[in-house]
């Protein structure tokens, strides 16, 4: 009887160790096919990315073509408006292909220039180098007297 239970139990072991190889086997090809697919993936994403990114840079070619032709002085007014409505066509174009860059890359091209403005906290260091007291600037600022104080000492270090 226990030769008999022996056997059983060495059946079901190589059945189990079988069963645990094939679900091995398994786990590693879809493993493997998860890796091409995220690797075709990405070599596509990389494909579009770098494509995006030639369109970028002639757009970027074009507009620095287009700021020399405009720095330079012409004689005729009537060649200088052609020029300008031909620039202003083909920066419809260029939005319009450009479009899927977003609304700061859009700004770029249509020459919108953003204004730099300082923060406060360099606004207050600017106000205590040119001597102005700790009150004055927390008064001019709105702000508390140890908060403009602690923005100087962070400077000072």
């Amino acid at each position: 009887m226990t030769s008999f239970l022996w056997m059983i139990s060495f059946l079901l072991h190589i059945i189990l160790i079988y069963a645990v190889y094939s679900l091995f086997k398994q786990v590693q090809a879809e493993r493997n096919a998860r890796k091409a697919e995220i690797e075709s993936l990405l070599a596509e994403f990389m494909d579009v990315l770098h494509e995006e990114n030639n369109h970028l840079i002639q757009l970027f070619k074009q507009e620095d073509v287009m700021k020399e032709a405009r720095e330079k002085p012409t004689n005729k007014t009537d060649t200088a408006q052609e020029n300008h409505l031909l620039s202003d066509q083909k920066k419809g174009e260029e939005l319009q292909e450009g479009a899927h860059f977003g609304p700061i890359l859009q700004r770029m091209i249509e020459k919108e220039h953003d204004k730099v403005e300082t923060s406060p906290e360099v606004r207050m260091i600017q106000m205590y180098q040119a001597g102005k007291s700790i009150e004055e600037i927390a008064r001019t600022f709105d702000r508390g007297k140890t908060e403009v104080e602690l923005i100087v000492k962070l400077q000072k270090n």
